[in-house]
């Protein structure tokens, strides 16, 4: 904890408010609501991304992101080769 204490201090962060604001009834309900909302969901890993009811983790979402890129740079070499074979013959 102390090495999160230090950076946020580097950054001018007041550790001691948001300590303040932790310390309160209403949050630490907030708290336990939200934990039970995350298992009722199925989360089990931070950060998890739903949408539309399915959960994506952080992993999934990376490996998302890839294909889409790669299939995207096939995608736009495949319509340019398309495109030139018409236009020449």
């Amino acid at each position: 904890m102390l090495i999160l204490q230090d950076c946020a201090k580097k950054f001018g962060i007041d550790v001691h408010k948001i300590q303040r604001l932790f310390d309160t009834p209403e949050t630490e309900q907030d708290f336990r609501e939200n934990i039970k909302r995350t298992a009722e969901l199925g989360i089990k890993a931070s950060p998890t991304i739903l949408i539309n009811n399915h959960l994506f983790s952080t992993n999934q979402l990376l490996r998302a992101e890839e294909l889409l890129v790669s299939n995207f740079h096939r995608n736009i070499f495949h319509f340019m080769h398309l495109f030139r074979y018409k236009t020449v013959s």
